[in-house]
């Protein structure tokens, strides 16, 4: 990165008050509400970092009994007022001794249910209650002070008059009781015990909201979360708003006030205002963030203030005299990347002021150095959580295949059996999904189309809809039932349809290979020529276009045909003795992918991958693979195979499609075969290695080169033993969207391997039907293949930085009843934004694909359109599937 420096104008407002001072070494917070107006930060002034923040209703205004006051509604909304998220241990006291004291002032419009101070809505002080406006609420849900129902006490008038009083609530836990007084008069004494607000032990301890931990409130009820909280004014909805004006609230671990009293001045004492006390910078590449320029004000400061910073790659430039006090005083920080790699950096200011209550001030800085291809660009495209790509950092989240359900079809003609789905296009002309798929009767490759992925029938009456032939012919010849057809959306209309067939000549070998076919309607194709002299062999071959690349890709079975050891036939690993799948290291010869084509070899079936730019032209090959009639991973690239954890398994076949509902998303259903091993099934009457179950599995990639699978389970599992798909299934290529679901299909017989049955009486069993095969379907929900999920325990989900092009943040998830998410906005220094906040976040439950998240009741994110930032999720018995940034239709 070259050198150059990073400037931002730091806001550092300093106040020190003079004044009438009570002090007690038992104060805990101390907010006098003298923050500049506008200031969305009300800060504690007693030195012990417990700021508030300033909801949307809330605001710091003039007239304040001393200098200025919050006003918790400010306006006419049902938005917060001051709050603390999450408060700490030593503001929620239990039976312990207390005191909470302000200056209170109503507005003209003051009505009755008032809140002042409130931990979660379940300790709280409310001024006036139903239609009284002479009294208070103090109250422990835990255990009533005074008994059910006598909770309301007397209290002053507020609105006798127009001016400030004075309101205090004392807990004496050794006489087990609340004192109220009004002006230094005491106004009651309840009977009662207090106790903390219930505080959860991990893992829960960092569940966002109540009853987890609990939230102070000023001025407010308890949080707004995605409801609104319309219980108080059938006129108005509020959330017990204080109707007046709060001035220096203080809180103190200790029962100040044993008897009447005379009001005290005012609680302040000179202190050492430095906001923000947190920097975070971010360097990206050449450009240098947008200088920050901050109003500063200093009021009644006694002697200078100084500063130090202990960060070599920071310095702190003040203007003359600026550090004397007065209303213009700033300082500048300056950052010199010049020398720093890309990393994360942090590092210390203190600010110092002597006779400060809170002296020194330490600031925190952040820094992070980031490249531009640090950043990924997700515009307003969908993203998909299959693997690692936006998972930076995670807790107790673990990537699982999400099972779809089984569904019944059916198929216009019993007698025509369906085998081997080859491909779904859509018909744009005749409005109707279209399927390829292999007859059994005949062997033949046959269509059926259908509205709504369910009820399929034959196309325009036909019984040999899928025929070829050239210009001359006279007796057009179907398409065998292993033919591989695609919708070409690139190509001309004529060449729209394109099918790929393998044909094999014992007395002709030179004929063998894999032959190009063209149509322009999809039902009647002339044929191209020969496009591969090998042999895939195996029916599901498929071909696509691959937009990313701007190339067609085909995918197809790799193996090898050399005569050999029958023994290993379809494995990738010698076995050793005491070799188990538990402890498998070193008990495994395995067999490196380049020597899978040497003689003794045979049958390690694979998947791979061939680019091309023209798919009726010959599709390039290594010319200098193994003399064979097969495709082997000499010929063609492989870039899919079993493992170690496969054990005596290979690939059977790989149907690949390209997601088009999100972006970078490949899908492979991988056929796992696992080989019969001879020791362990004596009993299977027709037993060779060549036999065993067949299941469907998922495999997920960004590219088409490089898999992974994110568990081994089965994507579909087997049926039961009495179920027609009870031992093999294989998926086709292709889905169909109806709504929010997506259709796909497979077939499934109750058959092994080579179509024979694992034990004689099998074959009595009911099929399906009379072939024992027979074609299923699934529906799984619109981008639900793999799931980050987390447990009832909680966990989290930092992206890396990301940059975006939408305004509104939807997610695809399913949180049931009890499951949670919560979203953050985060710089790249890992800071919360403004706004966007764990603590804004209003709570996402249940189960949708497409839930817009909302802060506060905004969903609107277009301020951080081309801003890099990060997405932080905390979860909690969920299933997080996709976000997208969308635009506004």
């Amino acid at each position: 990165m070259k050198g150059r420096t990073l400037q931002v104008t730091l806001l550092i407002s300093l106040v020190a008050f003079a004044g009438c001072v009570r002090s007690t070494p038992k104060t805990i917070a101390l907010w006098l509400f003298d923050d500049p107006q506008g200031s969305r930060v009300a800060v504690d002034s007693s030195g012990n970092g417990y700021h508030l923040t300033l909801g949307l209703d809330a605001d710091i205004v003039p007239g304040g009994k001393f200098v200025n006051a919050l006003d918790p509604d400010a306006l006419d909304t049902d938005a917060l007022g001051a709050y603390r998220y999450k408060a700490e241990p030593q503001l929620n006291p239990g039976d312990a001794d207390w005191t909470l004291e302000c200056w209170l002032k109503a507005k003209p419009t003051m009505r009755a249910d008032n809140r002042i101070w409130g931990l979660s809505g379940v300790n709280y002080i409310d001024y006036g209650r139903g239609d009284h406006l002479t009294s208070l609420q103090v109250a422990s849900r835990f255990l009533p002070i005074d008994g059910p129902g006598g909770w309301n006490k007397p209290s002053g008038d507020l609105k006798a008059d127009e001016e400030y009083h004075h309101v205090a609530v004392v807990y004496d836990s050794s006489a087990k009781e609340l004192r109220h007084y009004f002006d230094g008069h005491l106004e009651f004494a309840a009977p009662g015990v207090w106790k903390a607000v219930e505080a959860g032990e991990p893992p829960y301890a960092d569940t966002v909201f109540p009853p987890h931990y609990p939230t102070l409130h000023i001025g407010m009820r308890d949080a707004i979360q995605q409801w609104d909280h319309h219980e108080l004014h059938a006129e108005r909805g509020e959330m017990k708003k204080f109707g007046g004006f709060i001035d220096e609230m203080r809180f103190s671990r200790a029962a100040l006030y044993t008897e009447e009293f005379t009001p005290p001045g005012s609680l302040a004492r000179p202190f050492l205002r430095v906001w923000p006390q947190r920097l975070s910078f971010v360097a990206i590449g050449e450009r240098d963030p947008p200088p920050q320029t901050v109003a500063v004000s200093s009021v009644l400061l006694s002697g200078a203030w100084s500063t130090r910073e202990d960060i070599p790659w920071l310095s702190i430039h003040c203007p003359p005299k600026a550090n004397q006090g007065g209303p213009d005083s700033t300082a500048r920080v300056t950052v010199d990347t010049s020398a720093l790699p890309v990393g994360r950096y942090t590092g210390r200011i203190k600010f110092r002021a002597p006779g400060a209550v809170d002296d020194p001030v330490t600031v925190h800085v952040c820094l992070a150095v980031v490249e531009e291809n640090d950043i990924l660009d997700v515009g307003d495209r969908k993203q998909l959580f299959i693997d690692g790509r936006f998972i930076e950092s995670s807790e107790n989240v673990a990537l699982r295949v999400n099972r779809p359900e089984k569904l019944d079809i059916t198929f216009e003609a019993a007698a025509d059996v369906p085998l081997y789905p080859s491909n779904i296009v859509y018909d744009e002309e005749a409005g109707v999904w279209r399927m390829y798929y292999g007859a059994f009767n005949g062997r033949q490759l046959r269509c059926a189309e259908s509205a709504d992925g369910i009820h399929w029938k034959r196309p325009r009456g036909g019984r040999h809809p899928v025929v070829f032939g050239s210009d001359d012919a006279t007796t057009p010849r179907p398409l065998a039932f292993g033919a591989a057809v695609m919708h070409d959306p690139v190509d001309i209309p004529q060449r729209r349809y394109k099918a790929f067939e393998e044909r094999r000549s014992d007395g002709q070998p030179e004929l063998n290979g894999v032959y190009a076919y063209y149509s322009a309607d999809g039902f009647h194709f002339t044929e191209s020529g020969r496009v591969m002299s090998l042999l895939p062999e195996t029916p599901l071959m498929t071909a696509m276009w691959d937009a990313r690349i701007e190339k067609y890709v085909v995918y197809m079975r790799v193996m090898n045909s050399r005569k050999g050891l029958r023994m290993i036939q379809g494995n990738q690993f010698f076995y050793r003795p005491g070799f188990t799948y538990a402890a498998p290291e070193g008990r495994i010869d395995v067999i490196e992918p380049e020597a899978m084509f040497r003689e003794g070899y045979e049958n390690i079936r694979s998947i791979g991958r061939i680019e091309t730019e023209d798919l009726l032209e010959p599709w390039p090959t290594i010319e200098n693979g193994p003399h064979t009639i097969y495709t082997t991973p000499s010929h063609i690239p492989m870039v899919f195979a079993a493992d170690k954890w496969d054990g005596f398994a290979d690939c059977y076949t790989g149907p690949v499609m390209i997601y088009p509902y999100a972006q970078d998303v490949y899908l492979m259903f991988p056929t796992v075969f696992r080989h019969f091993h001879p020791s362990r099934q004596p009993w299977f009457y027709r037993f060779d290695d060549a036999n065993g179950p067949i299941e469907t599995q998922l495999a997920v990639s960004r590219d088409g080169v490089h898999w992974a699978r994110p568990d081994r389970s089965p994507y579909v599992p087997m049926g039961r033993s009495d179920q027609w798909d009870r031992w093999l299934n294989m998926f086709g290529v292709g889905m169909i969207r109806v709504g929010n679901d997506l259709y796909q299909y497979y077939w499934g017989t109750g058959r092994l391997h080579d179509s024979v049955f694992l034990r004689p009486e099998m074959a009595a069993q009911p099929p399906h039907n009379p072939s024992g095969t027979g074609l299923g379907a699934v529906r799984q929900r619109l981008d639900g293949f793999v799931a980050a999920e987390v447990d009832y325990r909680g966990g989290s989900i930092t992206t890396p930085p990301v940059v975006f092009s939408g305004n509104r943040l939807q997610l695809n998830h399913d949180s049931g009843g009890t499951g949670t998410i919560f979203v953050e906005v985060r710089d790249l220094n890992d800071l919360p934004l403004g706004g966007y906040s764990l603590a804004d976040c209003e709570e996402i439950t249940g189960n949708d694909v497409a839930w817009e998240v909302r802060w506060r009741g905004n969903g609107d994110v277009s301020p951080l359109i081309g801003k890099p930032v990060k997405l932080h999720f905390l979860l909690r018995a969920t299933k997080l599937y996709a976000f997208q940034f969308v635009k506004d239709s």
